[in-house]
Protein backbone atom coordinates (compact mmCIF):
# COMPACT_ATOMS: atom_id res chain seq x y z
CA UNK A 1 0.00 0.00 0.00
CA UNK A 2 1.76 3.50 -1.03
CA UNK A 3 0.37 6.61 0.92
CA UNK A 4 0.27 9.87 -0.28
CA UNK A 5 2.15 12.91 2.21
CA UNK A 6 0.76 15.59 1.74
CA UNK A 7 3.11 18.75 3.44
CA UNK A 8 2.36 22.70 3.61
CA UNK A 9 5.17 24.45 2.77
CA UNK A 10 5.67 28.62 3.53
CA UNK A 11 5.91 30.63 0.25
CA UNK A 12 9.13 32.60 0.38
CA UNK A 13 8.40 36.10 0.62
CA UNK A 14 11.18 37.75 -0.59
CA UNK A 15 11.66 38.75 -4.41
CA UNK A 16 8.24 37.13 -5.11
CA UNK A 17 5.00 39.01 -6.49
CA UNK A 18 2.93 35.36 -5.38
CA UNK A 19 0.18 35.34 -2.42
CA UNK A 20 1.23 35.54 1.34
CA UNK A 21 0.71 32.27 2.94
CA UNK A 22 1.56 28.46 2.77
CA UNK A 23 0.92 26.84 -0.12
CA UNK A 24 -0.24 22.39 -0.23
CA UNK A 25 2.84 20.27 -1.42
CA UNK A 26 1.93 16.99 -2.61
CA UNK A 27 5.72 15.17 -3.82
CA UNK A 28 6.15 14.14 -6.88
CA UNK A 29 3.79 16.86 -8.98
CA UNK A 30 4.28 20.09 -10.48
CA UNK A 31 4.09 22.15 -7.51
CA UNK A 32 6.15 20.19 -5.60
CA UNK A 33 8.91 21.10 -7.69
CA UNK A 34 7.80 24.46 -7.40
CA UNK A 35 8.15 24.54 -4.13
CA UNK A 36 11.59 23.43 -3.51
CA UNK A 37 12.43 25.90 -6.38
CA UNK A 38 11.46 28.46 -4.45
CA UNK A 39 12.64 27.62 -1.48
CA UNK A 40 15.96 27.11 -2.69
CA UNK A 41 15.90 30.31 -4.06
CA UNK A 42 14.21 32.13 -0.57
CA UNK A 43 17.19 30.46 1.42
CA UNK A 44 20.26 31.60 -0.87
CA UNK A 45 19.57 35.41 -0.53
CA UNK A 46 19.29 37.45 -3.12
CA UNK A 47 17.87 36.22 -6.57
CA UNK A 48 19.61 36.67 -9.59
CA UNK A 49 17.33 39.35 -10.70
CA UNK A 50 17.85 41.10 -7.42
CA UNK A 51 21.46 41.17 -7.73
CA UNK A 52 21.44 42.35 -12.02
CA UNK A 53 19.19 45.32 -10.51
CA UNK A 54 21.90 46.02 -7.73
CA UNK A 55 24.77 45.74 -10.10
CA UNK A 56 23.04 48.59 -12.59
CA UNK A 57 22.30 50.76 -9.73
CA UNK A 58 25.96 50.61 -8.48
CA UNK A 59 27.16 51.25 -11.80
CA UNK A 60 24.66 54.07 -12.65
CA UNK A 61 26.39 55.61 -9.30
CA UNK A 62 30.17 54.86 -10.15
CA UNK A 63 29.25 56.57 -13.73
CA UNK A 64 27.58 59.64 -12.47
CA UNK A 65 30.69 60.07 -10.16
CA UNK A 66 33.18 59.29 -12.81
CA UNK A 67 31.54 62.30 -14.68
CA UNK A 68 31.12 64.42 -12.41
CA UNK A 69 34.63 64.07 -11.32
CA UNK A 70 35.53 63.95 -14.81
CA UNK A 71 34.11 67.16 -15.97
CA UNK A 72 35.66 69.17 -12.59
CA UNK A 73 38.53 71.73 -14.19
CA UNK A 74 42.33 71.06 -13.99
CA UNK A 75 43.93 71.68 -10.78
CA UNK A 76 46.05 74.48 -10.86
CA UNK A 77 48.24 72.33 -8.13
CA UNK A 78 49.38 70.46 -11.59
CA UNK A 79 50.09 73.80 -13.70
CA UNK A 80 53.21 75.35 -13.21
CA UNK A 81 52.89 79.09 -12.91
CA UNK A 82 55.44 81.24 -15.14
CA UNK A 83 57.24 84.60 -13.33
CA UNK A 84 54.63 87.24 -12.81
CA UNK A 85 52.05 84.75 -12.24
CA UNK A 86 49.69 84.43 -9.33
CA UNK A 87 48.26 81.04 -7.78
CA UNK A 88 44.62 81.87 -6.22
CA UNK A 89 42.89 79.44 -3.95
CA UNK A 90 39.22 80.21 -4.71
CA UNK A 91 37.26 81.39 -1.67
CA UNK A 92 33.65 80.75 -0.92
CA UNK A 93 31.78 83.53 -3.08
CA UNK A 94 34.17 83.61 -5.04
CA UNK A 95 33.48 83.68 -9.44
CA UNK A 96 35.94 84.12 -12.39
CA UNK A 97 34.40 87.21 -12.56
CA UNK A 98 35.47 89.12 -9.53
CA UNK A 99 38.70 87.09 -9.62
CA UNK A 100 39.24 89.01 -13.09
CA UNK A 101 38.22 92.23 -11.77
CA UNK A 102 40.68 92.24 -9.36
CA UNK A 103 43.83 90.98 -11.48
CA UNK A 104 42.89 92.87 -14.37
CA UNK A 105 40.85 96.12 -13.34
CA UNK A 106 41.85 97.94 -16.63
CA UNK A 107 40.47 95.39 -18.86
CA UNK A 108 37.23 93.69 -19.39
CA UNK A 109 36.42 90.99 -17.59
CA UNK A 110 35.11 89.03 -19.94
CA UNK A 111 38.75 89.34 -21.67
CA UNK A 112 40.45 88.53 -18.74
CA UNK A 113 37.87 85.68 -17.56
CA UNK A 114 38.96 84.03 -20.82
CA UNK A 115 42.71 84.53 -20.29
CA UNK A 116 42.33 82.94 -16.53
CA UNK A 117 40.10 79.70 -18.04
CA UNK A 118 42.90 79.23 -21.21
CA UNK A 119 45.85 79.27 -18.75
CA UNK A 120 43.92 77.07 -16.14
CA UNK A 121 42.19 75.05 -18.70
CA UNK A 122 38.79 75.10 -17.44
CA UNK A 123 35.97 73.67 -19.65
CA UNK A 124 33.27 76.32 -17.87
CA UNK A 125 33.55 79.17 -15.46
CA UNK A 126 32.45 76.74 -12.62
CA UNK A 127 34.39 77.49 -9.29
CA UNK A 128 34.56 75.19 -6.84
CA UNK A 129 35.77 76.41 -2.69
CA UNK A 130 39.53 75.23 -2.08
CA UNK A 131 40.56 75.13 -5.87
CA UNK A 132 43.89 76.64 -6.79
CA UNK A 133 43.56 79.04 -10.28
CA UNK A 134 46.41 80.56 -11.79
CA UNK A 135 46.05 83.99 -12.53
CA UNK A 136 48.36 85.18 -15.93
CA UNK A 137 49.90 88.34 -15.45
CA UNK A 138 48.10 91.00 -16.57
CA UNK A 139 50.68 94.39 -16.15
CA UNK A 140 51.88 94.30 -19.52
CA UNK A 141 47.91 95.10 -21.37
CA UNK A 142 47.21 98.37 -21.66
Amino acid sequence: MTSTRTMVVERPTTGYALDSGPILVIPGTATSARAHRQAATARKGWSLRARLVALLIVTAVLLGINALLGGMPADAANLQPQPGEVVVIVQPGDTLWTLAQEAAPQLDPRAAILQIRQVNDLPDSSLMTGQRLVIPSFADLP
